[in-house]
């Protein structure tokens, strides 16, 4: 309790707030989440009601959401740290339900700023000091990071006691940390091989005794700017909790709530909530990332009926729509034509029951076209030929102001544009002047496009050169990256060739088929390299083989696209799918060209594992330059020979990620025990020296769960300065059952 007594400034609110056990905080911690989502389902409810006011089933879902709300809040009125709040809270659970909504929506505010994400006092008590890791000689700020997570998860204290610590947290070890990090910076060591290798130790109760005059005293004088590096340490479902606390973290929080917004299948709930929300000028602003898939609004469009029989045919099947949603609940299959998807296309297809119109979605989009003003990246997918059909299925001007609109709002701040439709859609997609000309967009730095066919008879020469390119050099001022997904049977050769040269243009990423017959498709290849020789730090070549009929590998890697000096280049990746075994002592010498110069190298031959005889072939020559930091490779055997082949050609790699077939030794000590030779054999070698830090390796180093636990200690114990094994922490990655 000396502990929580010496954060909490004197005579600050809650110092008789006494510590909970941890059980007691895990399950407060457990019901203030789940407080957290009913609250947020009560909002969402309100917000359908408020669009859809005459409609009773609305008002009925907003009744059982409140209901909800107010179950939660009384379980969490009962576990709560301080009785004093906690019988206010049962209070305000007695009186929720039947309350009016503004009386409702003061209660919320009052609990919001109560709710935290764990409790304080373990956090305090455990406050005798933070061994904060950094890499302070990079500047990687890794202590700052975990100082700053500490205070992030504090944010959402008990009420003013919270925020009082909170204050004397941040305010406290970041000005000690000030002078550790001057004075360790000045001492110029560049010994520092890990994170793990510096512990940096921040006693709290040497720091917290007197807080910095000079500091801000209160929560609304800290800039918004360390709000928002604050906030960078927590995840986006922490961040989104923090709108109760002041204004600049409502911001903060309503900017990561709405920064991505998402059209597609009206019936997605998805599509439903960006309709409904995004027409408020205010919340459409945070939109950053947009993605429109507009081939059901478009179907919708061409069969659409006067509005009146759409309300016709809704009331009079609204009982069938029920009970379909009923039996999707427990499983039973939705009729075809319902097939909307979350955003991500992943997880369950949540549908919502009464979707848009077809004319009022359009008249919708169109206005949040208008106010997306923020916007800064935008993706539009008309992927399968059906797709492209229904797209094709509306009249020009009908597709056009789907997305013009938004050009003229968010061109100028419009820095990423993913364009996965086909050739035919491109005129009706890319912006154009109100002569016809390719519009600029004057901040576009990142583009990237899907060059294929819809309908095999297309003439893809005409669409590339006479709509593509001219919309692509418009843009030659500003591009920095450019990413091409080159279909099957479309010749891009041409289109290269014609290419002028991007002054800025850094990363070129291309994917395309090759065949034997048609080797003069690398022809333009060649030009842009040529052309972008001087610019080039990041190249992406992945080829797919359009037939078996390959040349021989001389001949192959004897063309002129492969014999371009590339002096600047830092990133390389090569990927050869289907290309036989014969072709890696090609790849490998075209990857000697760049050894001095590259600090990224990932090598994809499919199936086409390399032995450690190639392992040591591909990277001798990076041992005298010692620049490469990151490695991907597939390799036909992993095991502790192949990590010390690694360790003596790239002492300074620091990032390796393996997929391998086999795990080498294989077998056991004893049968008895399951001791596996993987973990005595590794023991014996030395990586001490070895700079590495993250290790990911794919797929887990055996079937059984028990032998893969001792093979992953055996893995840790001998790579002392890696410090995240497959994005997980060296004891969790230890600990956990999943296959990895």
């Amino acid at each position: 309790m000396a502990a929580l007594e010496s954060i909490s400034p004197p005579g600050s609110p809650g110092t008789d707030v006494t510590a909970p056990d941890p059980e007691s905080a895990q399950n407060f911690k457990t019901i203030a989440s789940a407080l957290e989502q009913q609250i947020i389902l009560y909002n969402d409810a309100c917000a359908q009601r408020r669009a859809h006011p005459q409609n009773a089933d609305s008002q009925s879902e907003v009744d059982i959401a409140a209901k909800n709300v107010a179950s939660t809040l009384r379980e969490a009125s009962n576990l709560h740290p301080n009785p004093a709040t906690g019988a206010a809270w049962r209070k305000m659970a007695d009186d929720f339900v039947n309350s009016t909504t503004e009386k409702r929506e003061d209660t919320l505010k009052q609990v919001g700023n109560g709710l935290l994400k764990i409790v304080l006092a373990p956090l305090a008590l455990a406050g005798v000091g933070i061994y904060a890791a950094g890499e302070i000689v990079t500047g990687a700020g890794v202590a700052v990071g975990s100082i700053l997570t500490g205070a992030g998860a504090v944010l959402k204290g008990i009420g003013k006691f919270g925020k009082e610590a909170l204050l004397d947290l941040v305010f406290a070890t970041l000005f000690r940390f000030q002078f550790l990090a001057l004075n360790y910076i000045s001492s110029e060591r560049t010994d520092v091989k890990s994170p793990s290798h510096v512990e940096l130790k921040i006693d709290l109760m040497a720091v917290t005794s007197a807080r910095p005059t000079h500091l801000p005293q209160t929560m609304p004088d800290i800039p918004y700017e360390i709000w928002v590096q604050i906030t960078q340490y927590l995840s986006p479902e922490e961040v989104k909790r923090l709108y109760p606390v002041n204004r600049s973290l409502f911001n903060i929080a309503m900017d990561e709530r709405y920064k991505r917004g998402f059209v597609g299948v009206l019936s997605s709930a998805d599509t439903h909530r960006s309709l409904i929300r995004l027409l408020d000028p205010s919340v459409a602003a945070r939109v950053r990332t947009f993605t429109l898939k507009p081939a059901d609004l478009c179907r919708m469009l061409a069969e659409f009926k006067p509005v009146k029989y759409e309300r016709m045919v809704s009331y009079m099947y609204a009982g069938l729509r029920k009970s379909i949603a009923r039996s999707n609940d427990t499983g039973t299959p939705l009729p075809a034509g319902g097939h909307g998807h979350n955003s991500q296309g992943q997880g369950r297809k949540i549908r919502v029951e009464h979707a848009l119109p077809a004319d009022k979605a359009k008249k919708h989009l169109k206005k949040i076209m208008h106010a997306m003003t923020g916007l800064t990246t935008l993706v539009v997918e008309i992927l399968t030929s059906q797709e492209h059909r229904a797209f094709q299925g509306i009249s020009i001007s009908d597709s056009s102001a789907l997305l013009q609109p938004g050009w003229h709002t968010f061109g100028s701040n419009l820095k990423s544009l993913d364009l996965r439709v086909p050739l035919e859609d491109m005129a009706r997609v890319l912006p154009t002047t109100q002569r016809g000309a390719s519009e600029t967009l004057p901040s576009l730095e990142t583009l990237a496009m899907h060059v294929r066919h819809a309908v095999y008879t297309t003439s893809d020469s005409d669409i590339l050169l006479n709509i593509v390119l001219p919309f692509l050099q418009a843009q030659k001022h500003s591009l920095r990256s450019l990413t091409l997904d080159v279909g099957p049977q479309v010749d891009i050769s041409l289109f290269l060739l014609s290419m002028e040269n991007f002054p800025l243009m850094a990363s070129f990423h291309i994917k395309q088929f090759f065949s034997r017959d048609g080797q003069g498709n690398l022809k333009g290849l060649y030009r842009l390299l040529q052309t972008q020789q001087e610019h080039l730090t990041d190249l992406s070549i992945d080829l797919v083989p359009h037939s078996g009929n390959l040349p021989p590998v001389n001949q192959f890697f004897s063309q002129k696209c492969f014999a371009v000096s590339l002096p600047n280049l830092n990133r390389l990746t090569i990927n050869l799918h289907q290309f036989p075994s014969t072709y890696k002592a090609g790849l490998i010498r075209y990857v000697y060209s760049f050894a001095e110069s590259l600090t990224y190298l990932s090598v994809d031959l499919d199936q086409q594992y390399c032995t450690s005889e190639d392992v040591q072939t591909l990277t001798k020559p990076f041992k005298e330059h010692r620049g490469l930091r990151e490695l991907r490779l597939s390799v036909l055997e992993f095991g502790p020979s192949l990590l010390n082949t690694l360790a003596q050609n790239l002492p300074r790699l620091g990032t390796l990620h393996l997929s391998f077939r086999y795990l080498q030794p294989d077998g056991y000590i004893s049968r008895q025990s399951l001791d596996p030779l993987f973990r005595h054999e590794i023991a014996r070698y030395d990586y001490s020296n070895w700079h590495l830090q993250v290790l990911s390796v794919k797929p887990g180093l055996h079937q059984i769960n028990s032998v893969r636990q001792k093979c992953k200690a055996g893995l840790v114990a001998a790579l002392p300065s890696v410090y995240s094994f497959c994005g997980l922490g060296r004891e969790e990655y230890v600990m956990t059952t999943h296959f990895i």
